[in-house]
């Protein structure tokens, strides 16, 4: 995340360690085009929609690849 800081991208964040609240926030924050990266760990997966993303990038793919299609559907 120090490179998208670095370049002055603006971006949110969604990790397990967050409440739902606060996962909402950033989900309607990159929603509303205020940022145009989101940075998220599985926590992403459940509960939140981001079918609106135009891309999204998989980085350290599970094992599972039942996991790997619901991380891609839900999103």
């Amino acid at each position: 995340m120090s490179l998208i800081k670095e370049k002055g991208y603006k971006y949110t964040v969604i990790h397990g360690s967050m409440p739902m609240e606060e996962r909402e926030l950033a989900e309607k924050i990159f929603e509303s085009k205020d940022t145009n990266i989101m940075v998220a760990t599985d926590a992403a997966g459940e509960g939140i929609n981001l079918q609106f993303c135009h891309i999204m990038v998989n980085y350290d793919l599970p094992w599972n690849p039942n996991r790997i299609d619901q991380r891609n559907f839900n999103n």
